[in-house]
C-alpha cells in the first residue's frame, strides 16, 4: 500500500485496503499487443439509450477475469465527450451520438438528493 502516492489522497482521505492488479509486464503496456484504433473503440464503447458512445474504459481478452474489470463501462459525461471529440475524424457519428446520450439523461426538475437541476447533464 505504500506504492500508491500521497498526491492521489484527499486530506484526511486514507488507503483501507489496495491491491496491485496489473504488473509491469502485462500485455497492455506492451504497444506490440495494443489493438488497433477500430478494435479499442470497439472494446470501450457501449449503447446507452440507444446510442452507441464511448465509456471510459474497455476490458481486454486477457482482462476479463479481473475483479471490477466492468466498473468503468459507462458514459462519463465529460470524459465520453472529450474522447469522442478526439476520435471524431475515425469515427464522425461518435460525436452526435455522445451528446444524444447525455441529452436523453438530461436534469428535468431540481433534486438536491441526486443533484438533478433542469438542464443539466451529469458528468457520470
Amino acid at each position: 500500500m505504500s506504492n500508491i502516492p500521497s498526491a492521489d489522497l484527499l486530506a484526511g482521505d486514507e488507503i483501507v485496503s489496495a491491491e496491485e492488479v496489473l504488473q509491469p509486464d502485462d500485455p497492455v503496456f506492451d504497444p506490440k499487443t495494443r489493438p488497433d484504433i477500430n478494435t479499442a473503440l470497439a472494446l470501450s464503447s457501449g449503447s446507452v439509450a440507444g446510442w452507441v458512445v464511448p465509456f471510459a474504459s474497455g476490458t481486454f481478452e486477457h482482462h476479463e477475469n479481473t475483479t471490477d474489470q466492468g466498473l468503468f463501462r459507462c458514459l462519463f459525461g465529460r470524459d465520453s465527450l472529450i474522447i469522442s471529440s478526439l476520435l471524431k475524424q475515425q469515427n464522425p457519428v461518435l460525436q452526435l451520438n455522445t451528446v444524444c446520450a447525455l441529452g436523453a439523461y438530461q436534469g428535468e426538475k431540481f433534486n438536491s438528493a441526486s443533484e438533478e437541476e433542469p438542464g443539466r447533464i451529469a458528468h457520470e
